[in-house]
This record gives structure tokens, C-alpha cells and sequence, in this order.
């Protein structure tokens, strides 16, 4: 548990989290009955982060695990049903850039340390309703990037 953060660095964490315990809301549902029910019930202003389980080497780090069919799936319920911006981050691979290949999008590295620790490469999908300002978070991406519209 602390191979990532220092115990320290997690207590503070999850007391930040419990200061805001009023506010946070769990549910233990499938991610489509999750999209179709809740998120058309969130404010207009709302962001959706969705971090669905990686393509490859899943098995190896869940319980329960998404085939490839179901990430298919799950990725057109999410382009065709959500009304909000929306983001999410997976694994690179090659199949998870077709499920989203009109969608704006961009990579960057990453080093794993859930079991093995190595350099690997995530992929962050962007909806067409999310706009990302000039100046943002995201700096390290190029303005002329195709993710500023």
C-alpha cells in the first residue's frame, strides 16, 4: 500500500477525503446503468472522469475486468449517451484509439508501480463538448494541438 505514497502522504490524503465525506456519494452499479441513470442528473457545469480498467494486463490487476467486447461497448454508451464534457483515461493500445477515433485525444508517460514498476503510456480521450483553456493544466501540450478548438 505504500509502495507509491509515503503512509504519511496517504493518511493526508484520506483526511482530505473524509472532510468532504458530506458530499460524496458511492455507488457499487455497472458503469452503463451508472452513465444512463446518474450522470443525466449531474449539473450542467459537470465534468465526467471516467477511468475504466486497462485493456491489457486487466486480469492481472482487478477482480472483475472488462473482455475487449465490453470495453467496445462501454465506449459507445459513453460517446452516444453522455450529455456532459467528458474525459477519460485508459491504457494506450491500439484498440481502445479505434473505439475513439473521431474523439480528440492525446498521450502522455507514466511510470506504473501497481505491481511491476515500469514506464508505460496512457491515453487521454477528450469529448467534443469539453473545451480546454490556453492556459491550462495541460500545458505541456502543444496550442496547436488539435485539442484546442
Amino acid at each position: 500500500m505504500d509502495a507509491r505514497f509515503t503512509r504519511k502522504e496517504l493518511i493526508k490524503r484520506i483526511e482530505a477525503i473524509g472532510q468532504k465525506r458530506a458530499s460524496i456519494t458511492l455507488k457499487n452499479m455497472d458503469a452503463e446503468e451508472f452513465i444512463r441513470r446518474h450522470i443525466p442528473t449531474m449539473p450542467e457545469n459537470s465534468l465526467v472522469y471516467l477511468d475504466p480498467p486497462y485493456f491489457h494486463k486487466a486480469d492481472g490487476l482487478y477482480y472483475d475486468h472488462y473482455s475487449p467486447r465490453d470495453h467496445e461497448e462501454i465506449a459507445g454508451v459513453i460517446q452516444s449517451t453522455i450529455n456532459r464534457p467528458w474525459l477519460i483515461s485508459y491504457d494506450y493500445t491500439p484498440e481502445i484509439l479505434c473505439f475513439y477515433n473521431k474523439r480528440r485525444k492525446f498521450t502522455y508517460a507514466l511510470q506504473y508501480s501497481a505491481r511491476d514498476i515500469y514506464k508505460g503510456k496512457e491515453l487521454v480521450v477528450l469529448s467534443d463538448a469539453l473545451r480546454i483553456p490556453r492556459k491550462s493544466a495541460l500545458s505541456f501540450i502543444n496550442e496547436r494541438s488539435p485539442l484546442f478548438r
